[in-house]
């Protein structure tokens, strides 16, 4: 019996050593998973920043469709051209609120080469260039004659005439707020030679992008900060937006020595990742960057989003729970397996151990000569006799 505990708890001993190890392991190799495959999952949860970007690809192509109308300019009668695109550009500043200024700057006479005949006329350069802006800067719609005439022929001139362009975004006054605005230029390409005969350049206010932050970080626990950035380092939306307008490098302190490969990543628009300790939250957190092609142009944005590690572990954490408990009833479970398996194996020799006990004491210790029977067995010699005595003895104390 004491040989069946024995063997009993010294299994029960090394299988909960095999399968603690076993655990540790597992849920070492899950924490891993989870560490190594954040990255890729912040970047994803980062990914739902781009829902305003498509806002503004969505404005960038309204340009585009308005900038291909005004190319086929020939097939209207010359002296109809610059009411017809005066209505036009109302009509759009009208239906889009987010849109601060809409203007169109044309090569002089590209339009209908009547430039002398125009001249004095609203929206139209001292030279009679056509060159009309609706803006809603003051809160009212106006229309006047653009202040971007030079800027626009160098563009409508210059060899990225056929590409989009798109400003770093600029600290503006609107309304009586300081608020920060993109400028976008689209070329106006005449359909029948393939020519840049003007632009067509709008103001896009971008403070939905702050709104469309906290929304991400309202919904999203595991988000712990996030941030917009232009590709000059200029922060454009926070997590802590006192720091908008502000230069990454000098306001977020929180990323300590990754501060210069953020701002690199930034100006050249590539993905990094990286993690830093937070004192102020007391936790790692590891981040990625994104950045955010705006339309055809050069410019790039670019979103960050962090995440602790406290938020990356909590599902290993249930999981270890789960895990240990797991592990415990497994042991139970084999130590009731083992013990009763140690008993059927042990019945015979229990058996034979209690019958061995039955045999007189004096019968064992008869002294026989060489030829004498022991209930009815031949025992060649006394040492023979002997030992028999002692592995019988030896049952005993089994």
């Amino acid at each position: 019996m004491k040989d069946k505990f024995k063997l009993s708890k010294w299994t029960n001993e090394i299988m909960a050593v095999v399968l603690s190890v076993f655990t540790l392991l597992l849920l070492g190799q899950a924490s891993d998973v989870s560490l190594h495959s954040r990255p890729q999952r912040t970047e994803n949860t980062g990914g739902r920043s781009e829902m305003w970007k498509g806002r503004e690809d969505d404005y960038i192509k309204s340009l585009h469709k308005l900038a291909k109308v005004m190319g086929g300019y020939e097939a209207i009668q010359a002296e109809e051209r610059r009411d017809r695109y005066d209505e036009l550009l109302k009509s759009v500043m009208e239906a889009e609120p987010r849109l601060v200024l809409l203007y169109t700057v044309w090569k002089p006479n590209a339009i209908d080469g009547m430039d002398k005949m125009f001249i004095g006329r609203t929206g139209s350069s001292p030279t009679g260039q056509y060159a009309m802006t609706y803006s809603k800067e003051t809160g009212i719609m106006v229309k006047r004659v653009s202040a971007d005439i030079e800027d626009s022929m160098a563009y409508i001139n210059g060899p990225n005439a056929y590409k989009d362009s798109i400003d770093v975004p600029i600290l503006r006054k609107i309304d009586g707020n300081d608020k920060y605005i993109i400028r976008v230029m689209i070329p106006i390409i005449n359909c029948n030679n393939n020519e840049v005969v003007g632009a067509l350049g709008c103001l896009l206010i971008v403070d939905v992008i702050q709104k469309a932050l906290e929304n991400i970080i309202k919904t999203n626990d595991e988000i712990a900060l996030m941030a917009v950035y232009s590709n000059d380092g200029t922060i454009l939306a926070h997590f802590k937006p006192e720091r908008i307008g502000r230069n990454m490098l000098d306001a977020d302190v929180e990323f300590g020595d990754s501060r210069r490969g953020i701002f690199e990543a930034i100006r050249n628009g590539e993905v990094y990742n990286g993690q830093e300790y937070d004192p102020v939250l007391n936790d790692n957190i590891r981040f990625v960057l994104k950045p955010i092609k705006m339309g055809a142009s050069d410019l790039n944005l670019t979103a960050l989003v962090g995440v602790s590690e406290t938020s990356i572990l909590r599902e290993t954490k249930t999981i270890t729970g789960f895990a240990f408990t797991m592990a415990v009833i497994a042991v139970l479970l084999t130590a009731a397996i083992i013990f009763i398996v140690l008993g059927v194996i042990s019945k015979p020799k229990i058996t034979i151990t209690d019958t061995l006990k039955d045999i007189p004491e004096e019968r064992i210790g008869i002294t026989v000569s060489r030829g004498n029977k022991v209930d009815g067995i031949n025992v060649k010699n006394r040492g023979t006799l002997d030992q028999s005595v002692r592995e019988v003895s030896l049952l005993k104390v089994a």
